[in-house]
């Protein structure tokens, strides 16, 4: 027996009723479900494969206000913009020359220069940019999908020893985008159209064994729309997880060498995760800010997945609605910044309290709860030698519903496991 739907005109759904039927059968055919044929399509898994989504988190389209709509409601019309309303270029030619150079080539400012000068030496006339600023100025100032950068200072405030180090009396400058804003463009972006899973899911082969494929297909993803199903304003509802990532740069700025650690945020629901952060023409991942400090990543993101009962209608690539829930991701990071997002010891494992010269003996799962508990009865020196913990340090996510950092923690594959197993161990 499959769960009976939510009903789709804004009235919600008796919760013991759906959660009854929900506890006889745990999945529900993605046929039965009438899902649309973006959420069918994603992740383009094998068609042996049954594919099986989440019976109350299904991501149901709903109009600009949340209401639930009927099946086989179409998509409100998109506005038609102006045809010859290129602003803030000048004409189509500007436009598509700033396209094609900027996107398409990639062109460097120097030879871009040089072809705008070849260009106004055939023409004798004016030409479309005197210069690559002045290219890069009209690029800058586009308002459609923008998302300006913001900034702000931090400094140590604590107490300060007789010899303080400099990192202690330095201001660091944060650069950021918004994530909220950043988010919405994404999943407002056409070229996602066909590759988004709308609704967690469970895929079984010819053979009844599990498979996965993306995010949406595993273990973690079905589990947390488990936890937000229990609340009823949630049914039909869209569980959306924001992959992070982040790696240690050395970057000359202002004739100083500084170390910086660029952060980007990605579409958990996007098959394109698959391939990895690295896929960049969808526009499917943003950069976030340049994170040093954890406490200022809580403070940017906690804007954003504040809570994990509260869900914003948005609008998706096929222009229909739905009721996004957001949450913290996996954080695929290499391991100098799994310690510094972890809070425990160099040369500690993030995920489990195993020793690095016994990880086949006893140990514990790593987490908030027991950081918490074993820095309320232990001295900072037993818990850092023999649990790596740092002691009056908890992680970023510890004031995050349902979310914990030890379990989210995802290697580099290129710098961890390829790179750091095949390079550093086996050749040098």
């Amino acid at each position: 027996m499959a769960p009976p739907r939510h009903v789709r005109l804004g009235v919600p759904p008796d919760p013991f009723e759906v959660l009854e039927a929900y506890e006889d059968d745990r999945f529900a055919d993605g046929v039965d479900l009438g899902l649309d044929e973006a959420n069918a399509d994603a992740g383009q898994c094998p068609q042996e494969r049954k594919v099986s989504y989440h019976p109350i988190l299904d991501g149901t389209p709903c109009d600009h206000t949340g209401r639930y709509l009927p099946p086989g409601t179409p998509p409100p019309p998109k506005p038609s913009p102006l045809p010859e309303d290129y602003s803030p270029f000048e004409s189509r030619a500007t436009f598509e020359l700033a396209e094609f150079l900027y996107k398409c080539k990639q062109m460097s400012a120097t030879k871009i220069d040089k072809l705008l000068a070849i260009m106004a030496s055939i023409h004798k006339k004016d030409p479309l940019f005197h210069s690559h600023t002045e290219m890069y100025s009209m690029i800058d100032a586009t308002t459609h999908g923008d998302s300006p950068w913001k900034s702000f200072s931090v400094k140590y405030l604590g107490a300060m020893p007789d010899d303080p180090p400099p990192w202690m009396s330095a201001e660091y400058d944060m650069w950021y985008c918004d994530p909220k804003i950043m988010l919405k463009h994404q999943l407002a972006n056409p070229d996602f159209k066909g590759k988004i899973n709308y609704a967690t899911k469970v895929m079984i082969d010819e053979h009844g064994h599990c498979k996965v494929c993306d995010l949406m297909s595993g273990q973690w993803a079905f589990k947390q729309s488990d936890i937000i199903a229990q609340d009823a304003d949630m049914h039909g509802a869209m569980f959306m997880p924001v992959v992070l990532g982040s790696t240690r740069l050395w970057c000359r700025l202002r004739r100083v060498t500084q170390s910086t650690t660029p952060s980007m945020s990605h579409l958990g629901t996007s098959t394109i995760m698959s391939i990895g952060l690295t896929m960049m023409q969808y526009q499917s991942s943003c950069f976030l800010p340049f994170l040093r400090l954890t406490k200022r990543t809580k403070t940017m993101l906690y804007s954003t997945i504040s809570v994990t009962n509260y869900s914003t209608a948005q609008l998706q690539p096929y222009g229909h609605f739905r009721c996004m829930v957001y949450g913290l991701g996996p954080y695929i990071v290499d391991y100098p910044e799994q310690v510094l997002l972890a809070c425990v010891v160099q040369g500690w494992c993030p995920w489990c309290t195993s020793q690095n010269n016994n990880l086949d003996g006893g140990s514990g799962c790593c987490s908030h709860e027991l950081s918490g508990a074993l820095t309320d009865v232990l001295d900072p020196h037993t818990l850092s030698n023999n649990y790596g913990i740092v002691n009056d340090i908890m992680p970023f996510t510890s004031d995050f519903p349902h979310t914990d950092i030890h379990e989210l923690i995802a290697p580099d594959l290129l710098y961890q496991l390829i790179k750091g197993t095949f390079k550093d161990h086996l050749i040098t």
